[in-house]
């Protein structure tokens, strides 16, 4: 699994989240993770949710630090697998990759699960998109 993204730019948005949390001492709200890296409100959220699915960070809120009368601070605290991860190189970039803790058996069960998944849920949809492109294309020849 890409513990950071799929692609560069999501790699290296992920990653300047997590230098910025762990260069404020494993811990940093969100106005901090702005500040450091320039995200959007859009891809801070994106990041919070991904990195969290991923057990990277983990998610708190902090009334203490919050104005009176506003919504709690939202903090990123790096987790025990973030802190390994970083110890392997995560924030030096490059060519990291992580450690499966999966077993064969465990990944190929992933993967049927995977492709049963895009075959009951996909799979119907790209076929309507299809008969629903033929019949415009209909549609507009009868015109």
């Amino acid at each position: 699994m890409a513990l950071l993204g799929r692609s560069p730019e999501s790699r290296e948005k992920s990653r300047a989240f997590v230098q910025a949390v762990y260069d404020n001492g494993g811990r940093a709200d969100t106005k901090i993770v702005r500040q450091a890296t320039g995200l959007t409100r859009g891809e801070l959220k994106y990041r919070y949710e991904m990195l969290e699915d991923r057990g990277l960070i983990r998610v708190e809120y902090d009334f203490d630090i919050a104005a009176t009368g506003e919504s709690p601070v939202k903090v990123a605290i790096l987790t025990e697998l973030a802190e390994r991860e970083i110890r392997k190189g995560l924030l030096q970039g490059g060519q990291y990759q992580p450690e499966s803790d999966l077993s064969l058996d465990e990944v190929a069960e992933s993967l049927q699960e995977t492709q049963e998944f895009i075959s009951d849920n996909m799979l119907p949809q790209i076929r309507l998109i299809g008969e629903l492109e033929s019949r415009i294309s209909e549609l507009e020849q009868s015109k």
